[in-house]
C-alpha cells in the first residue's frame, strides 16, 4: 500500500520539526561562539592598549601593535554587523509568523 499525502503529513511535520530544531540549535551555537569571539577580541584590545602605554617600544613593534589594534577593531565591526543582521532576520521571521497567524 502506497502512502497517501494525508498519511505522509505526520512524517513531513516531524521531519520539518526536526530540521527546525537543528537549525535553531546551530544558530544558538553560532551566537555563543560570536559572543565568545567578541569577548576575546575585547581582551586582546585591552592588552594592546596596555602595551601601547609602555612607551619603550621600537618603531617596528609600535607599527605591529597599531596593525593589530586596527585588525581587532575591524573584526569587532564584523561581529557587530553579524549581530545586527541576525536581529534583523529574527525580526523579519517574527513579523512573517505574525502575518501568517493573522491570515
Amino acid at each position: 500500500m502506497q502512502p497517501t499525502l494525508l498519511t505522509s503529513i505526520p512524517n513531513i511535520a516531524l521531519l520539518l520539526g526536526t530540521l527546525t530544531a537543528e537549525q535553531i540549535s546551530r544558530m544558538r551555537r553560532v551566537k555563543d561562539e560570536v559572543t565568545k569571539l567578541k569577548r576575546q577580541f575585547e581582551q586582546m584590545l585591552d592588552i594592546v592598549e596596555e602595551l601601547e602605554q609602555m612607551n619603550h617600544h621600537d618603531a617596528k613593534t609600535k607599527h605591529w601593535m597599531r596593525q593589530l589594534r586596527d585588525y581587532i577593531y575591524r573584526t569587532d565591526d564584523i561581529i557587530d554587523l553579524y549581530r545586527i543582521d541576525a536581529e534583523r532576520r529574527k525580526a523579519i521571521e517574527s513579523a512573517e509568523k505574525l502575518v501568517k497567524e493573522q491570515s
